[in-house]
């Protein structure tokens, strides 16, 4: 794919060029100036200057006194315990455990001194410090003499002392520190060229490692030059790092929260070096903008924990505050991440005792969170801060429920995703940058877990199924099914849990990891219900023969949660059983095995009970065990799980389990009815029963109509209320922007059409009575005597000709369409139409850019017309051809039977479409597709004026989607791309051999642009500005005009789409009637956000150069547009930035 080339290429140069420095304007308030000046020390340098050392001091007692008082209390601490802190003397002491706590605790020791520099014995402590540092030979961990992550914590610690305390450091003391640094420096530098990690990219050992080197590389260079290497090869390889990111378009990092924060610890401390010293800005990468959400959507209730997934602890490794602090300063700038790290700094205080974090990293970044700290920037809380929420990662493939809450509140997490997040498992596993990540050596996600369909429940902030935390990665650790028997099982045959399970880190080296996967299907909050689902069969061996693992979630009350497991298994599996296990990470927790058994979780005096029952009323087994992980980095930790096996009965065994935390009544769940397609099943709650309808077969669009009734996933019922909750059918539901306080807005077309009609003929009117009024003063003039005409006449005709205009004015104004919060005119749902999409725009106006929501839903086949079908002669390929299809009888049967097909037998359109070995969107060829609904989207404007026809054909389940671009920015593209002449050309061959011009059909809005084309026949000049904006104008303004024809269409403007891209797909599938899909989601985010997709033809549809348009005309072709398009433009609600030349005339 040339499109994929090309992105790999930009990826890869931008790497080895290091991209040059950024034009990005940045406000200077935030960037210390590196420049010293000749009179002032080499010293300090890194993160300020001597300079600055004054307002730092300032800082300390004023805005930034709260963190300082941190930073204080540390060192107080230190002071008062020195042999704890202090390295130990002799080496082998020192190198007989990880060791990185002391480079660690050192910054925020040597930025206390620069802040108090009258604290004698604090300096006294920073300086036997260092020389116990400098004193040893290496630093490498005994056990570990190859991994370099604790040298690299102890060479950042002892390299930024260096550089604080400079100017108080005698000449031997400065020479001795130097030595070492450059020394560790150049050995981690050679290791950097041999290591795993140096060819690595978006690990924290990658990221902290290569961050050590340079941070030494930058302090050294400034007295041995030589050093210039370690910091231009090590720039250059974090580069493709931070491009990686860009991919990533939910903000998250696949190691998980507490582990990410390790990486972005770095990431930070990079982004800050390479603006402040090389003039490279990274503050403008989308992912620093987006890890924000991750973390505030991560937080438990209280903002004293995080959600525990992947390697983790309950905390954070490394912050928060320093990292959010810093988006606030140097990203977001709107006070949101200043006000979440007040918030977890705040709860963290309160629960002192109760926090214990690791004793190596609760003060590392003190020093960062101080200086980067913006007080100019208020606190700001996010829209519904208070408010508990369902917030999805499509990335990562995490729901969570309940983040950010009060303490006391209830929390939900869900995770079924992708093996090192889902954009960079797609780049890699489909060969999309073999330049930068050609295999899996090149990304290390060993931290991640086995742990497809997982899921917590925090009760009202009572912790009741927890994560694994850090450990070894054991399926069964992760609240996630093992199946017997399995003759390959490695840990605890004969269970084989999910792939890549067993040991230290997860074997992503296996052959089977790299595609391993899960899937979120379903979240969604709707009334006071939450209901998740994710299908996880892709994350297990295909030895096991297992056809589905799907899991739905509901949360019926803030205290009762709801989990039903779907086994569906091959006819050829030998599996005869399947066990569940739940995580408990703290209480007593005992079983009952008598006729309704359960388990009773007792902790701080109050009881939460599980109750379970399978499908089959099999005798079930339920025992608990003990934990003991003694791989994490805090230590031993204990905990236990719940163990329930069931026997398989094939193909399906479904059990349904609901966890209740103390105080409510519950009875077991019971299946009152099971069919191949799904089930219903019982949960009485306080003696109110509640009933859950489930469709098995998510996949399968005509299977879950059938069963459900509806599109979506699942329907809850409950006992006293006759309204039913539908978990995936949103349709009648137009949102608003979680970040937003505007609404979305749909366009009425009749009015639309009216209001241009309407305009335009009050207009020519209004237009001929000035004219009149003009003629009328100067026959006044004429006829009287010049005393009276230069009295009267004059001014008379001037005030005619003001009032004529405001006239004009008001009337284009009055004539503004409405907008409103439901479907459009004439849009009507049928049951028994099942939807089936057509998507047109003028051609690189954004039918593409919709079409991708499309190509990777389960709902659908997709196909771009005519790129990827071959369409009959009749339809031509042209730009446009002036001809209106109305209606089926107007048109060849062959046509009417050629689009009629394929609507109805997506088989036909797998079977005709190219293939292209390198898409991530190729059907598999024998496969029989004919459950899911066809997608189209036309990608010559010709299709503009052809969707009457379309619905007329396909039948009341059409949904035409109508894609607007502005004409400000169509023009720029066209002429920016040098098109300009291959749509002139094509122009005229629509003319040469267009069936209906001047004839029934004729969309006669094209005259202008005929005459012109008559022009440019004649060899008259003309303007390409004006020729596109006629033709966009008249283009648009009939196809509106044909939609009056259409039952169900819907008018998206691109931009809406650009900007607000997950309100606006949840908008667009609301109009088809189907359920939005994760994929989806993700594919259109990628699309807007990273231009990471190939299949598009306009790379300026992203949210940051959406506007490029406003630099790439003059001022005066944007007049020239916008005049020519004003009624449509301001009907559309496209803002002018030029006073039409009327208006500046009489001005």
């Amino acid at each position: 794919m040339p499109r994929l080339k090309k992105i790999g290429l930009v990826l890869l140069i931008s790497s080895v060029c290091l991209i040059g420095k950024s034009d990005t304007l940045e406000d200077p308030r935030h960037v210390i100036n590196s420049v010293t000046n000749e009179n002032e020390p080499p010293h300090p340098m890194l993160y300020f200057s001597f300079k600055d050392i004054p307002a730092l001091r300032r800082k300390a007692d004023t805005t930034g006194s709260h963190i300082f008082k941190t930073i204080e209390n540390a060192v107080t601490e230190m002071k008062a315990n020195k042999a704890s802190y202090l390295p130990p003397k002799d080496a082998v002491k020192f190198k007989a455990s990880w060791n990185e706590k002391y480079g660690n605790n050192l910054g925020v020791l040597a930025m206390y001194c620069v802040l108090r520099p009258e604290d004698v014995e604090a300096f006294e402590l920073a300086l036997e410090y260092m020389e116990r540092l400098a004193n040893f030979s290496s630093w490498e961990v005994s056990a570990s003499p190859n991994d370099e992550m604790p040298i690299s914590h102890t060479l950042v610690g002892l390299v930024t002392a260096y550089d604080f305390l400079y100017n108080r450091l005698t000449y031997e003391q400065r020479e001795k520190f130097f030595r070492r640094i450059r020394q560790t420096t150049l050995r981690n530098f050679e290791r950097f060229k041999r290591a795993p990690w140096g060819h690595q990219h978006l690990q924290n050992h990658v990221l902290n490692n290569c961050v050590g080197i340079l941070t030494a590389g930058l302090v050294v260079r400034v007295h041995d030059p030589r050093a210039n290497l370690w910091v231009h090869l090590i720039t250059r390889h974090l580069n493709i790092s931070m491009n990686l990111l860009t991919l990533i378009v939910d903000g998250s990092l696949d190691e998980g929260v507490a582990y990410s924060t390790y990486t972005s610890r770095s990431l930070t401390m990079f982004a800050f070096f390479a603006k402040r010293h090389m003039d490279i800005d990274y503050y403008s990468n989308k992912w620093f903008k987006q890890y924000f959400w991750f973390l505030y959507q991560t937080v438990l209730p209280g903002f004293m924990e995080t959600v525990g997934i992947a390697d983790s602890n309950p905390h954070w490794f490394y912050g928060p505050e320093s990292q959010l602090v810093f988006i606030d300063a140097f990203v977001l700038r709107n006070g949101y991440g200043n006000w979440l790290a007040s918030q977890i700094r705040e709860n963290r205080r309160k629960a002192d005792g109760f926090v214990n974090l690791p004793f190596g990293q609760r003060w590392t970044t003190y020093h960062t969170e101080f200086i980067w700290y913006d007080a100019s920037i208020p606190e700001k809380a996010p829209n519904r801060a208070n408010e508990t929420d369902l917030y999805l990662f499509c990335d990562w493939g995490v729901v969570t429920y309940g983040a950010h809450a009060a303490l006391g509140s209830t929390f939900l997490s869900f995770k079924s995703g992708y093996l090192h997040g889902r954009a960079i498992n797609y780049a890699l596993n489909y060969h999309m940058f073999d330049n930068i990540i050609n295999d899996w050596s090149s990304l290390n996600p060993g931290h991640e877990h086995p742990d497809q369909n997982s899921f917590t429940f925090w009760p009202r902030g009572q912790p009741f199924i927890s994560e694994g935390y850090y450990g070894t990665k054991f399926s069964f650790k992760n609240n996630v099914l093992m199946f017997a028997p399995s003759p390959q099982a490695k840990c605890f045959p004969p269970y084989q849990g999910q792939i890549a399970e067993c040991y230290k880190w997860l074997d992503w080296f296996n052959p089977e990891a790299s595609m391993m996967h899960g899937e979120v299907v379903a979240a969604y909050h709707e009334n006071e219900y939450v209901f998740i689902s994710g299908e996880a069969v892709g994350a297990y061996p295909n030895r096991l023969k297992l056809k589905r693992v799907y899991r739905a979630v509901l949360l019926v009350t803030p205290d009762v949660l709801l989990v039903v497991d779907h086994v569906e298994t091959q006819p050829s599996s030998n599996l005869d059983m399947m066990a569940a296990f739940f995580q408990m990470s703290s209480g007593i927790l005992t079983i009952w095995l008598d006729e309704h058994p359960e388990a009773i979780l007792t902790q701080h005096g109050s009881e939460s009970r599980v109750k379970w029952r399978s499908n089959h009323d099999d005798k079930t087994m339920a025992s608990s065990h003990p934990v003991r992980d003694q791989g994490s980095p805090s230590g031993t930790r204990d905990s236990q799980y719940l163990n329930i096996s069931v026997p398989l009965v094939k193909p399906i065994t479904r059990v349904a389990y609901v966890f209740a935390g103390p105080g409510p009544s519950v009875d077991p769940p019971e299946f009152i009815v099971n069919s191949s397609s799904g089930y219903i099943v019982t949960l009485k709650v306080d003696g109110k029963s509640y009933n859950l309808a489930v469709s098995t077969e998510h996949e399968n669009l005509t299977s879950r109509l059938n069963y459900l009734g509806h599109t979506g996933f699942a329907t809850l019922t409950s006992e006293g209320s006759t309204a039913h909750t539908y978990f995936g059918f949103d349709q009648f539901k137009f949102p608003t922007s979680v970040h937003s306080e505007q609404p979305l807005q749909s366009i009425d077309v009749e009015q639309l059409q009216r209001s241009v009609d309407n305009h335009n003929t009050l207009t020519i009117l209004l237009v001929m009575t000035v004219v009149a009024c003009c003629l009328a003063g100067f026959r006044f003039w004429y006829n009287h005597n010049k005393s009276v005409s230069h009295l009267l006449a004059l001014p008379l005709v001037v005030t005619i000709i003001i009032l004529s205009f405001l006239l004009v004015m008001l009337h284009s104004v009055s004539f503004l369409p409405q907008v409103f919060m439901t479907p459009p005119t004439g849009f009507h749902y049928e049951w028994h139409s099942m939807p089936s999409v057509f998507i047109s725009s003028l051609q690189w106006g954004g039918s593409e850019v919709i079409g991708e929501l499309f190509a990777k839903s389960n709902d659908f086949v997709y196909a771009r017309v005519p790129d990827d079908l071959n369409i009959p002669n009749m339809f031509s390929k042209q730009f446009t051809n002036f001809c209106i299809w109305n209606n089926r009888s107007d048109q060849s049967e062959l046509a009417n039977k050629w689009l009629y097909d394929r609507f109805t037998n997506p088989n036909l359109i797998v079977e005709e479409k190219k293939f292209d070995p390198k898409s991530r969107d190729n059907y598999k060829i024998g496969n029989s597709y004919s459950h899911r609904h066809v997608a189209m989207a036309g990608t010559t404007g010709d299709w503009n004026l052809k969707l009457p026809w379309v619905q007329s054909v396909v039948g009341d389940g059409a949904r035409l989607i109508y894609i607007v671009r502005d004409p400000r920015s169509w023009v720029a593209h066209v002429l920016a791309h040098k098109l300009y002449d291959t749509v002139t050309e094509s122009i005229k061959e629509s003319l040469r051999s267009s069936p209906c011009l001047f004839k029934k059909g004729y969309a006669w809005q094209f005259e202008t642009v005929r005459n012109l084309v008559e022009k440019m026949i004649s060899n008259e000049s003309v303007e390409p500005v004006i020729f596109l904006s006629n033709l966009w104008y008249a283009d648009t303004i009939s196809t509106l005009h044909s939609l009056k024809e259409v039952k169900n269409y819907l008018i998206v403007k691109i931009e809406d789409v650009v900007i607000q891209p997950e309100e606006m797909a949840k908008m667009i599938f609301a109009f088809v009637g189907t359920p939005l899909h994760t994929s989806s989601l993700h594919q259109l985010l990628q699309l807007t956000r990273s231009n990471f997709l190939p299949q598009t033809q306009t790379d300026e549809l992203r949210d940051d150069n959406l506007y490029n348009w406003e630099n790439e005309l003059s001022k005066t072709d944007i007049r020239l547009i916008e005049d020519i398009t004003n009624p449509v433009l301001l009907m559309l609600e496209y803002e002018r930035l030029t006073y039409s030349e009327t208006l500046d005339s009489i001005v």
